[in-house]
């Protein structure tokens, strides 16, 4: 498996200082952060080949490689019953996205999508997504779709989606502190229900803990949380998974200041420690 850390760590830091942080932690992997509104280090719809190529060479100035890019949008409409434009935007920032990873040959680009309870709507966002998939695989990129409210909200939730659009260019981007935040199930219990069938659909993890019951925003360093990751890490080896495993660390809600930068740094160090404790080997 690839041990990577992702730059939202890091979100209210520059893109300069995450990369620093992740680097003395030991890590050589990065998930680039682009979420709108939330940690947008990157924002892949103003780029050209050239920005492009310096985040390259930035990254790996600090001898690192891009694993990933966590470039989440809202493609919610009409989910939450939005105009049209509203998607459009979104499945258009997602396209920069894909083009971007596409220039670097980043293989994975991952994203949440929301949810609806409209059959006829989600019919609509079926085939807007279909067309979205098919952008990316001309590109040779991967949508990762991220456990979030809705949709993906479980591991077997997210495992039928991919299985009902059925396109190479799409696969669950697992997160266990989410399943924990946004349902309040055991993740343990929610992956190893599709263990026999979610290997040839994951193609990416977030390593990340919570803590706290349903809805409450806290996701520590690892290990400080709630969730059993070393019993996470043992069904990811028996799935016999090697992709990418990224650590995210959300000390405090979209709204909230975080914590110092070398608060940050400690935690992301400790958790980097952690990580290889479960065994989840780094490939270089």
């Amino acid at each position: 498996m690839i041990l990577s850390c992702g730059t939202l760590s890091y979100r209210q830091e520059s893109l300069q200082r995450a990369l620093e942080g992740i680097a003395r932690a030991g890590f050589q992997w990065v998930e680039i952060g682009c979420v709108c509104g939330y940690c947008e280090h990157i924002t892949p719809e103003t780029m050209d080949a050239a920005d492009a190529d310096q985040l390259e060479d930035q990254v790996e100035g600090l001898g690192l490689k891009i694993a990933s890019i966590a470039g989440h949008v809202d493609l919610k409409y009409p989910l939450l019953g939005k105009g049209a434009e509203i998607a459009r935007q979104g499945f258009d920032l997602l396209r920069a996205r894909i083009e971007l990873a596409c220039h670097l040959q980043v293989g994975i680009v991952n994203t949440g999508i929301g949810a609806t309870q409209d059959a006829a709507e989600l019919e609509t966002f079926y085939r807007d997504f279909d067309d979205l998939l098919q952008f990316a695989e001309q590109r040779g990129v991967k949508i990762g779709l991220e456990s979030h409210a809705g949709l993906t909200e479980t591991a077997v939730a997210t495992l039928a989606l991919c299985q009902r659009m059925g396109r190479a260019s799409l696969g669950v981007n697992y997160d266990p502190g989410n399943v924990h935040y946004f349902t309040g199930l055991d993740p343990v219990a929610d992956l190893a229900a599709c263990r026999g069938e979610i290997g040839d659909w994951l193609i990416h993890v977030h390593i990340k803990d919570h803590r706290g019951g349903k809805g409450t925003w806290d996701f520590p360093p690892l290990g400080e949380g709630d969730v059993d990751l070393p019993a996470v890490a043992a069904i990811l080896k028996q799935i016999g998974y090697q992709g990418p495993c990224s650590l995210e660390i959300e000390f405090r809600g979209p709204d909230s200041q975080d914590p110092s930068a070398e608060i940050i740094d400690r935690g992301v160090a400790e958790s980097f420690r952690f990580m290889k404790h479960l065994g989840l080997e780094d490939v270089t």
